[in-house]
């Protein structure tokens, strides 16, 4: 056996691992020093495989070409972006200003009726009241104020940079996709080009997984709202729509204000408003994503949950917001590159066209085939 050729088919091998471990240390140093560039990268990469995949179903559909497709489906979204914002606007102030009217009625009847429990009567004097809160966070307006509207500069360009990004990605996808190839050995790039489309098409079937739940999370909840005749039962049905896109978490914090709310009429209603959403949630994680993740890509709820809790730590909420798809593209990593590249394991990936590249990898032939005049026999 020629041991030096063995070696130097393995020489790519070993420098691609040492790229690999490089890259690796460099991403965990960027994340310790300066985690909102990583995440931004990120959720611009997330946006981008969801501004594609529209884009190229709008051309598919219509037959346009790449460029044409990607500035008519950024137009629409515009548009309906604009238009949703200026109607929901107009028609949630008049129920938010008819809300703040009886918050304050409201907090006295949810005071009046923790006071009439024995289990609660001691606790209420104790909890300051939403009023007082807000009057105390006004006294230290100039403090509050500055640092509001830092808050509210960060969290509204954040999202516009990435939205930038992503369509700079788009718009020339072929040339960051050569770019990201070309930084493998020769040998290797065209695997990698299969990993990124695999990436690319898992991330695209969790999204179009995660956009099926949403719609159906808002849907939902309107209706429950307007049957239960909640103010606002369309704002509420958006919010729980937004926040359904990061699992178990958000449906938590999508709750609260629709609580708040119908404390408003009574403390009977704010028990029926806890009670729908509960009702769908159950309806949206045993009927509907079920369904869902026999088609599009899914990620095993205990790594969801592990996944969330690292990246809140790291990165907070931006982190537990993008958690979920990196675990995507995490999975991928792991079953292309370890699974497939190093154990020789096949995998079937959604939406794959042709068996994988370990599924059409030669075998190697016995012994006695490969070599019948050194007298090996083969057995029977």
């Amino acid at each position: 056996m020629d041991h030096s050729r063995e070696d130097e088919d393995d020489e790519p091998s070993k420098k691609l691992m040492w790229v690999g471990v490089f890259v690796a240390a460099a991403l965990l140093g960027l994340a310790w020093w300066h985690g909102p560039i990583l995440i931004l990268g990120f959720g611009s990469i997330v946006l981008a495989v969801a501004l594609h995949g529209i884009s190229h179903w709008v051309g598919e559909k219509l037959g346009m070409g790449h460029r044409v497709a990607v500035g008519l489906t950024l137009t629409i979204g515009l548009a309906a972006v604009v238009l949703g914002g200026v109607w929901l606007g107009k028609s949630g102030a008049e129920q938010y200003r008819e809300v703040m009217k009886q918050l304050p009625a409201a907090e006295e009847d949810v005071a009046d009726y923790f006071r009439s429990q024995s289990w609660s009567a001691g606790l209420v004097d104790s909890v300051p009241s939403p009023s007082k809160l807000a009057r105390k966070a006004l006294d230290n307006s100039s403090t509050s104020m500055m640092g509001l509207i830092n808050g509210t500069a960060a969290a509204l360009t954040a999202p516009l940079i990435a939205a930038v990004l992503a369509i700079y990605l788009v718009w020339q996808k072929d040339l960051y996709v050569r770019g990201t190839v070309r930084l493998f050995p020769p040998s290797r790039r065209e695997r990698a080009r299969e990993i990124m489309a695999r990436i690319g098409r898992r991330l695209r079937s969790w999204l179009v997984g995660r956009s099926l739940s949403m719609l159906a999370v808002g849907l939902l909840t309107f209706v429950a709202m307007k049957l239960l005749g909640i103010p606002m039962a369309l704002a509420l049905g958006l919010l729980a729509a937004v926040l359904a896109f990061v699992p178990y978490i958000g449906p938590i914090a999508s709750v609260i204000p629709a609580l708040l709310l119908g404390f408003t009429q009574s403390p009977q209603t704010a028990l029926y408003v806890g009670l729908a959403y509960l009702a769908v949630q159950q309806i949206e994680g045993n009927l509907i994503t079920p369904v869902i993740q026999q088609r599009e890509a899914a990620v095993p709820p205990v790594l969801l949950l592990i996944g969330q809790a690292l990246a809140g730590s790291l990165f907070g909420l931006p982190g537990i917001i993008f958690s979920t798809p990196a675990l995507v593209v995490a999975m991928v990593l792991i079953e292309s590159v370890y699974l497939e590249g190093m154990l020789g394991e096949t995998y079937e990936d959604v939406g794959d066209t042709k068996p994988s590249r370990s599924a059409t990898r030669p075998q190697p032939l016995p012994a006695c085939e490969a070599a019948p005049s050194r007298g090996v026999a083969c057995a029977s």
